[in-house]
């Protein structure tokens, strides 16, 4: 692949994935903010919510990646525990796929 692991694609995809989602939550479609309500979360909380989500990105793209990757997993745990409260098993599903995708990028030591 043109000399770029398979490690450092991953890494790269794992940052794009939590500036999407950061950014997804700070624009707040009508549908995610309905979500939002549904759960009774207050109305700010989305705004936290996706300011995590990218500093979690710039960490995982800088020098502190380990913090980076320790908020992501945080960050994934509960939103899959709020999912499953929620009976929102497929949310939940697709989440694991990235916390597993985040175990991967961890011990592969992707810099």
């Amino acid at each position: 692949m043109d000399g770029i692991s398979y490690s450092t694609w991953l890494t790269w995809l794992l940052i794009a994935a939590f500036l999407g989602a950061g950014l997804l939550n700070l624009i707040g479609r009508k549908q995610l903010r309905e979500t939002y309500t549904r759960c009774q979360y207050p109305a700010g909380y989305r705004y936290a919510a996706g300011i995590i989500y990218i500093g979690a990105a710039i960490l995982l793209a800088g020098p502190y990646r380990i913090l980076g990757l320790a908020l992501a997993a945080v960050l994934l745990f509960l939103l899959i525990v709020t999912l499953l409260d929620h009976r929102e098993y497929g949310g939940a599903l697709s989440r694991f796929g990235l916390l597993g995708a985040l175990w991967v990028s961890v011990l592969a030591g992707a810099s």
